[in-house]
């Protein structure tokens, strides 16, 4: 039995008539935000009937997307779409009319920007490659006229979760040949989504399930030239994959190719450029390059300082090597404001330590130190060098002591004695509370069923 089929020229054609015509109505049917696009839209009466699902279909015919028989497909394809399209158009216009700007336009043989094509058109364009990455969704099908992005891959929703999607045609051709088994998901994943280089699988198998990055950007481009070229009135949309080791000139040659293939725009996507995508490969980042994993047993040391809002408690954390990269705080007896922003301060200075090549993690964690060292606030704790103005003023000396212990110097002392703090913290001795909207201090306190600061604001 033949594991691929072949396209249904006459169920493509129904469809298209049908297409055209349901497009044509629902001009006459929508709701428009204002009178002057309406009456434009109703004028023109542009439709924009497209393809998706189109490495479906390939993969389903057998075709390599990467191949001159998919260019050779393609533009086959949308050449039938268009004649078929033009003739549903033209069947409506005797029945409804030409579009009411049709006198002048360039299918009008006595305007000036006639084209030499004498077509009583009902819509003035008819034929467009849209984005259809949330309508290909509903419909099952793969996007336009993309490529796969991932063989599997995750998405990420709106609430937080991961969709973890596999390609149901390779799973239906694999268990027909042979060559499934439940370590093939894993495996896939672990090579960044692709199937190239995967021993298991038959090299006429990964040739026919390229992926985006698997795909030269010159194959993009001529692929989005096939289709425009040969039946898409308006623009293409498609996307040009590119690899993260990109050079500004191949980006430049990229342009010039699609003009000269005759495209009308480009989209350029380089991997990496952005941190979060909508769709994700699950990727294997370089080490230090773009976030050190977290290990599920970590050893590191705590610190205790005294600061105008109450004991911080720093944990530095460092990885086998000895390198920092995570750091937890706490204020001991704080208000819920103030433990929301020294656990802020720890997740941000965790993320510029995880985005960090590890050998530069200490030159991080000066920076730091440089930019918050000093920051004052209302009120202090301690004199001189021990002097404490603020919680990131405090973070900052216990970095600082962190560093100079990494570098084999004595740590400065910051741990007042008893006497000290009995005469330093005298000013902020209620300073345990939430920030105050009114003042600003961390003295706003819960008491008698309402939230109050000594300045005289209350929530109630």
């Amino acid at each position: 039995e033949n594991d691929f089929g072949e396209i249904d020229y006459e169920k493509v054609r129904t469809t298209i008539q049908a297409a055209v015509h349901f497009l044509d109505n629902v001009i006459d049917m929508n709701r428009y935000p204002l009178p002057q696009i309406e009456q434009m839209t109703k004028k023109n009466r542009k439709i924009g009937m497209g393809v998706m699902g189109w490495a479906d279909m390939l993969v389903q015919l057998g075709i390599p997307y990467d191949s001159q028989e998919a260019l050779e497909t393609g533009a086959k394809l949308m050449n039938f779409i268009r004649e078929e399209a033009r003739k549903a158009s033209i069947e409506l216009a005797k029945k409804r009319g030409v579009f009411p700007n049709f006198k002048g336009s360039i299918y009008d043989k006595k305007s000036s920007y006639f084209k030499g094509q004498d077509l009583r058109l009902r819509n003035a364009t008819i034929t467009t490659i849209a984005p259809t990455g949330t309508t290909s969704m509903l419909a099952d099908a793969s996007s336009g006229i993309e490529p796969y992005f991932a063989i599997t891959y995750e998405k990420n929703l709106v609430s937080g979760e991961k969709v973890v999607n596999l390609n149901p045609y390779l799973v239906k051709l694999a268990k027909k040949r042979g060559f499934w088994h439940e370590d093939l998901v894993e495996k896939i994943k672990n090579n960044k989504g692709s199937l190239r280089g995967l021993s298991e699988i038959p090299p006429e198998i990964q040739k026919l399930f390229p992926i985006a990055s698997d795909i030269a950007y010159e194959d993009h481009i001529k692929m989005q030239a096939a289709f425009q070229k040969s039946g898409v009135d308006n623009a293409v949309s498609k996307t040009i994959n590119m690899p993260s080791s990109v050079t500004p000139q191949d980006v430049i040659q990229s342009y010039l190719l699609a003009y000269a293939e005759g495209c009308k725009g480009l989209t350029i996507y380089r991997e990496q450029s952005r941190q979060k995508q909508i769709l994700e490969r699950d990727v294997q980042e370089k080490e230090g390059i773009f976030l050190r994993k977290i290990d599920d047993i970590r050893y590191g040391r705590t610190w205790s300082i005294q600061t105008p809002v109450g004991t911080l408690h720093a944990t530095i954390n460092e990885d086998e090597e000895g390198n920092p990269y995570e750091i937890f705080f706490n204020v001991g007896k704080a208000g819920g404001d103030i433990l929301a922003v020294a656990e802020g301060l720890g997740r941000l200075i965790s993320l510029a330590l995880r985005t960090t090549p590890a050998k530069l993690s200490l030159s991080k964690l000066k920076m730091i130190v440089e930019q918050i060292s000093g920051i004052g606030g209302s009120s202090s704790v301690g004199f001189g060098v021990k002097k404490v103005r603020s919680l990131p003023d405090a973070i900052a000396k216990v970095i600082e002591d962190y560093l100079k212990e990494k570098q084999g110097e004595n740590p400065t002392e910051i741990i007042l004695s008893e006497e000290q703090q009995s005469i330093f913290s005298l000013p902020i001795e209620n300073n345990h509370g939430n920030i105050c909207p009114e003042c600003g201090n961390a003295t706003l306190v819960y008491e008698e069923g309402c939230e109050k600061c000594p300045c005289g604001y209350s929530k109630c």
